[in-house]
Formats: C-alpha cells, structure tokens, sequence
C-alpha cells in the first residue's frame, strides 16, 4: 500500500506528479561549483551515482539500467522494479561516441542501483521509501542533473536532456515521451498546437523560446528528433514517420523529464525521454554499437538545426543507417508506413 503523505505535508503538482516545494527552493538555489571541471567524474554515497562533468548543452541521464545490490539498502515493496537493460552501457556508449565525434563532453548522470533498490524516475517517496541511504543517492541523482543544468544555461543559455529507457511493447519503435502520451498525439496538429498542450510538453523551454514554431512541428514535424532517427535508420514515434499512436502501448515521459524541463525561467532545459525496444537495439553488443552510432549523430544533429537550437557543433558525416543484426524492427501503426519512403525535409 502506498504511503500517504504526513499531515502538512504539500507539493507542487504537475500533471500526475508532485513536487516538494523546499526540494524545488534546493533545485533553484543550485549554481555551478567553480571547481568542477568538463571531464571530472563525480561519484556519490558509496559510488552509487555518477556524475560526468561536460561542455556541451547536453545531459544524458540513466536511472534504471544499474546492477548495484547493496544489503544496506532494502528492496522496495512497492512500484516498478524491473531493469532497463543494457540502458546504462547505451549512455555511457553515447556520451563516448559524442566525444569521439565532437571532441567534447556531454554531461552524463547514471544511477548504479538496481531499480529494486532505488528508482530516480519517481517521486522520492516512491523512488526510495523511506530508506535514508536510497534517498540520499535520490537527491544526489537529481541534485547531479540540477548542476549540469545549470551550468549548460551558464554556458550556453539552453540545452537538451536525454533519459534513456527500455520499453517491452509489442512496437518495438523509439517512444520519444515529451509528456504527451496517446491521448494528445492522436490529436490533429491545429489541436496539438493549442497553448494547454505547450505547457503540458517538456519541449515548452523550446516551443516558448520560438512561439512562432507550433509544437506539433516541434514533436512530430520534419527535423523533429523522431524524424531524424527515422531518417538515420531508428524507428522512432512520434514522427512525420509515425505521427499518431493510436491504441498502442506508449510511454510519455516520466518524473525527470518532466522535473527538470519545469524550471525553465532560470532553467530553460528542454527534455525527452527515449524508450528503447530490446530486440535490435538493446540485445546484443553489436546492435547497441549500430544503435548508439546512429543516436549519437542525430542527437547532435538536433543540436544543429539553425530553427531551433542552432548550437555550433563540428560538421558531421552522414551516418550509416542504423540497420540491427537481426530481427523487423518496423512493427505495426500508421499503416507500417516504409520508414525511407516518407519524405522528408533536408537534415539541419
């Protein structure tokens, strides 16, 4: 049975979420620590957490790909438990191949913690339940994520996080989640658009800096971020490719994304969540190197577009298309579209 709040307790609500309101007064009274440096590696409580300092305005974050047990923490009772596999290698995999392209350093935050002991995608009452040693790697988790933060809008005024999860659905496509789910991308684009959508999506940090871009532009228009996977081989929804979910099963975004694209007066971080099927992508080493090179190159070719975020990256070289040693990877929805046969406008 879930714990209820004590009396006087209250949060910030957003959405399904809440938020204590002296963890957001912590978040916001941050800044960045003038001797971290790009490259330090930071690490928690008994190694629990790690934090990679980076210079570019992205933030790639892993919360439930750790294998850490640790007897001192108990297993939680309660909400899901289950591992994300092979998400904390595909991070870290990302953040090298980020370097290798552009001589610098994203930041990257991953939890080592089984998700049986902690889950940092959920409020710290469910994320910890009430072990002392499971909340202090919680804090320092998001705490981790807030610094990066804050120094990306330090040093770039904006910036992008990426959560990396695994999904199990029977579409084995890319879940983007924006904190739209089924019921808000099965709308037509003149009522996505619609100001309470903007506000509900962790793209609004983008959609209220460049209010002449309508949101369904932003989340499934030509050189959104589906659309780029899609171009480099990645079946990923929502898309040009894939515009709609339909009945599927889909995730929309869960707490740190949603958290850490709120804050976006001092702040503006935009967020997505990116689901991973297993087959193809996650299950073997040689279909996670595929994935992981494709990924890479269309994160920072996001990163480029001169529309949106128009950061000066190194020129890239078209990437191989992404193609997984075995297995389709199209599955079903929107007809099967033929992801190479929509087109498509030029990439940024």
């Amino acid at each position: 049975m879930r714990p209820t709040p004590a009396p006087g307790h209250w949060s910030l609500v957003l959405g399904h979420w809440s938020f204590p309101p002296l963890l957001l007064l912590v978040f916001l009274s941050i800044v960045v620590r003038v001797s971290a440096t790009p490259g330090e590696v930071r690490f928690g409580r008994e190694h629990y957490i790690e934090y990679r300092v980076g210079e570019l305005p992205i933030i790639l974050t892993a919360s439930h790909g750790g294998d850490l047990t640790p007897e001192e923490i108990p297993d939680r009772t309660w909400g899901s438990r289950v591992t994300d596999r092979h998400t904390r290698e595909i991070a870290i995999a990302a953040f090298e191949e980020i370097v290798a392209l552009t001589g610098r350093r994203p930041h990257l935050i991953v939890s080592h913690l089984h998700r049986r002991k902690l889950d940092p995608n959920r409020p710290i009452e469910e994320a910890a339940q009430g072990d002392p040693h499971a909340e202090q790697a919680w804090r320092e988790f998001h705490g981790y994520i807030a610094e990066a933060r804050a120094r990306v809008v330090s040093e770039h005024g904006r910036g992008l996080l990426l959560d990396i999860h695994g999904h199990g659905h029977a579409i084995p496509r890319v879940e983007l989640g924006y904190a739209l789910g089924a019921e808000e991308l099965n709308l037509t684009d003149e009522e996505l658009d619609r100001t309470e959508y903007v506000t509900l999506s962790t793209l609004r940090p983008l959609a209220q800096s460049h209010p002449h871009l309508p949101l369904s532009l932003l989340v499934r228009g030509p050189n959104s971020f589906g659309d780029l996977l899609n171009r480099a081989g990645i079946p990923a929804w929502p898309s040009p490719q894939f515009p709609h979910i339909g009945d599927a099963q889909f995730f929309r975004g869960g707490y740190i994304v949603r958290f850490h694209s709120r804050l976006e007066n001092d702040h503006p971080v935009a967020a997505i969540q990116a689901e991973l099927p297993f087959p193809g992508m996650r299950d073997t080493e040689e279909n996670r190197a595929r994935f992981v090179s494709s990924f890479s190159s269309s994160v920072l070719r996001y990163l480029k577009n001169p529309v949106t975020f128009a950061f000066t990256l190194p020129e890239l070289a078209e990437p191989l298309p992404f193609s997984a040693a075995e297995g389709d990877l199209a599955g079903c929805g929107d007809g099967c579209l033929p992801i190479l046969s929509v087109a498509a406008a030029p990439a940024p």
